[in-house]
């Protein structure tokens, strides 16, 4: 073993670091640079060196978009046109925003093609812009191999959905509600594979037409859910649910947003089990030091029946969002209905909760059961319009284990 004198180690004690990061929720200690200074860039000879502050610092370009510097103060409300949301903030993205949990070697040892021809790889499915097959290699676990769609046309931005998609599924790869990721490399991701289908299919087992109704009480027998589940599975499915979401929500590295919260993201394990997928939507929330908060992030209006008010509107988002979609999940689970079937168009639907307007429960649902009151208590604090007044995902996972006590 070689020794060295104390002389010749490196002063590390006189290095000061910008910013220092704690892992304690919301507690993101930042020290911004200093005023005279601009962003810091660093050249191929490794040296850093400050541009002038009217350099031009687009995100939206290539470079600027892969190239992420962490020092840059991001105002992510600029670009409103409302002048009461277009305020100066000064907020920075957490550290590891950036993680890259490559894994090539992995992905090239499976030998997709050739699984494919062997009959080793099983199509499951297809989103937007990626593609599932199920693989089976020897005594292997099954995996989910996900890979970009052959159709699909590529845009630079589509490999940072997937990277957050893989960054998400490693810093929470060690709860056992989040669906494994085993390995990641540029459009390419290998989960653990699940073969127990989503949530979707026992929740909602009878597709409705939106603006057809389906009488459920025509038996005389009264209220009739559309879907088999007891009032037990509904209340344990739902306590699940918001167990797996509330990891996002409390990761000591900072508030993540999923952001695609639906029946489908939630698959069922060999045990029964839900497990929480897809987080290549999700949105790793900014800190504004000065205000000592989250910043509140831009997504553009948002699409589909299960998304909170403030996404159609096009309003500054937060992790709350996710708690109005978990109530579109729990009433789903409750009902096996669609949130207010009356709407004819999902374009009136959207409109109708864009106004306000409350998704009505039928009152006869607190009348079942314990479980099913205790359910419908919870979706209408999910259903809150203010997302300030919403409940957060902490209280519904409270209130839900106190109730599953009635049932041990």
């Amino acid at each position: 073993m070689v020794h060295f004198r104390n002389s010749f180690l490196p002063h590390l004690h006189d290095a000061k670091p910008r910013h220092v990061a704690t892992p304690d929720y919301g507690g993101l200690k930042i020290q911004f640079l200093a005023e005279e200074n601009a962003p810091r860039a660093i050249d191929v000879l490794q040296q850093q060196n400050w541009p002038p502050h009217d350099r031009d610092t687009d995100e939206n370009d290539i470079d600027t978009y892969y190239a992420f510097d962490d020092d840059i103060v991001r105002n992510p409300y600029s670009e409103y046109d409302d002048d009461s949301i277009r305020t100066s903030k000064h907020c920075r993205r957490v550290a590891w925003h950036r993680k890259l949990p490559i894994n090539c070697n992995l992905i090239h040892e499976l030998d997709f093609l050739n699984s494919i021809q062997d009959g080793h790889a099983e199509y499951a499915g297809e989103g937007a812009y990626r593609q599932v097959h199920l693989l089976q290699l020897d005594q292997d676990p099954l995996i989910a191999f996900k890979k970009y769609r052959w159709d699909a046309a590529y845009d630079f931005r589509d490999l940072e959905f997937m990277r957050m998609d893989a960054v998400v599924a490693e810093v929470m790869s060690t709860e056992p509600d989040i669906v494994d990721i085993y390995g990641f490399c540029a459009l390419a991701i290998v989960n653990e594979g699940i073969l127990g289908g989503d949530l979707e299919e026992i929740a909602t087992p009878i597709e409705i037409e939106r603006g057809k109704f389906i009488e459920n009480d025509k038996s005389g027998q009264g209220l009739q859910p559309l879907n088999n589940l007891t009032a037990t599975e509904k209340i344990l499915y739902s306590l699940e649910m918001a167990e797996a979401l509330s990891k996002l929500h409390a990761y000591p590295g900072g508030v993540i947003v999923h952001d695609d919260i639906h029946l489908g993201q939630f698959l069922i394990d060999d045990l029964g089990h839900l497990k929480l997928q897809d987080f290549n939507r999700a949105e790793i929330m900014l800190w504004n030091e000065e205000d000592g908060e989250y910043c509140r992030y831009r997504n553009n209006p948002g699409d589909g029946e299960f998304r909170a008010p403030e996404e159609y509107l096009d309003r500054p988002l937060n992790e709350k969002i996710d708690v109005w979609s978990l109530g579109i999940n729990m009433y789903y689970v409750l009902t096996g209905s669609t949130v207010l079937p009356e709407a004819k168009t999902t374009e009136e639907y959207q409109e109708r909760i864009m106004k306000g307007e409350k998704p009505p429960i039928d009152p006869r649902f607190r009348e079942r059961s314990f479980a099913e009151q205790t359910m419908v208590d919870i979706i209408e604090r999910c259903w809150i319009y203010n997302p300030d007044e919403r409940i957060d995902i902490f209280g519904v996972v409270q209130i839900l284990r106190e109730a599953v006590k009635h049932f041990e």
